[in-house]
Formats: structure tokens, C-alpha cells, sequence
């Protein structure tokens, strides 16, 4: 990608979050995101920006997954997950380290970082991290994960084939 940057004074950006919070970045993680590289594009005499659509503890993760991204171009993400754990499908440590820490909430949040700011890699490797907890789980099990409640009637539930008592639904 090119370099937008037209002032040599400026080494870095400031980047405000939702919550208030200030994080400076350098000009090669701005780059890195389509979405940031057109803010800029469109502004480049501008120092700061806000990001009101993510925290500052996303804002963070994003900008070291862009790190981890300059450091080491990120592998496709297999489609499909056939191996028994989410780290046999990425066989790839560091990407694997960085979005195992982060909880199945967060993974949902950096689902759409990834979408906002135009991070496909990012997107896709926290759709994984979903898809690795759901692998071999009952509906039951990730309703209850995730706090899902039935969204049928017994009645309706009960048409359509679906084996529950009055008070799941």
C-alpha cells in the first residue's frame, strides 16, 4: 500500500476511542486499514481522529493485531475448520496466541472491527475463534453460551420438528 503521508514532521496519529481514551499510532498501522488510510486521505493535515465505534481496550487489540500483521503476513484462514482445535486450523502461533486470549465477547466485537475498519484477516480469524468454541456443541449449549433464548412458540417449535417442553420456548 502507499504511503499518504505527505508531512515528514508528523510520526504519529491520534486516534480517540469511544471511551475518551487517546492512543497514538504510527503511520504504518494508519496504512494498514483501508479504513484509516481513507480518513486520512481525506483529512491529511489532521493529527487526531476519532473512532467512536469501538472502546478503547478493541482499539487496542486492533492496532496490535495490525502489528502482528506487519510484522508477519497473516495465512488464509481455512473456510472450513476441520481440525480438532482452532490451533490445527490456523497453524499458525502467533495469530493463534493473540485471538485466544480474548474471550468470545470481544472475539464478537473484533468481528466487527475487522468489518468497520476494512481488517478481512481480522474479521475472519475472530469468525474462527466462534465457530472453534461452536464446533461439536449442542444448540442447547450455545444458547446458553450466549444467553439465546428461544424465539419460537412450543407450538411453533413443535410444527417445524423441534423436540422441546413448554418451558424451553
Amino acid at each position: 500500500m502507499k504511503n499518504i503521508f505527505k508531512k515528514q514532521e508528523m510520526s504519529e496519529i491520534k486516534l480517540i476511542a469511544s471511551d475518551g481514551e487517546e492512543i497514538y499510532v504510527e503511520f504504518d498501522v494508519i496504512n494498514a486499514s483501508t479504513y484509516l488510510s481513507k480518513l486520512l486521505e481525506r483529512d491529511p493535515d489532521r493529527s487526531s481522529f476519532e473512532i467512536k465505534e469501538f472502546p478503547s481496550y478493541i482499539l487496542k487489540l486492533v492496532i496490535e493485531y495490525i502489528g502482528l500483521t506487519l510484522k508477519k503476513k497473516p495465512q488464509p484462514i481455512p473456510e472450513v475448520l476441520n481440525g480438532i482445535n482452532l490451533k490445527e486450523d490456523l497453524n499458525d502461533d502467533l495469530f493463534y496466541d493473540y485471538i485466544n486470549r480474548v474471550d468470545l465477547e470481544t472475539a464478537f466485537q473484533l468481528i466487527n472491527a475487522g468489518l468497520v475498519l476494512e481488517l478481512v484477516h481480522l474479521h475472519d480469524l475472530a469468525c474462527s475463534k466462534i465457530a472453534s468454541f461452536m464446533k461439536g456443541k449442542s444448540v442447547d449449549d450455545i444458547n446458553k453460551e450466549f444467553s439465546i433464548e428461544c424465539q419460537l412458540t412450543a407450538e411453533e417449535a413443535k410444527t417445524i420438528g423441534l423436540e422441546v417442553d413448554d418451558q424451553q420456548c
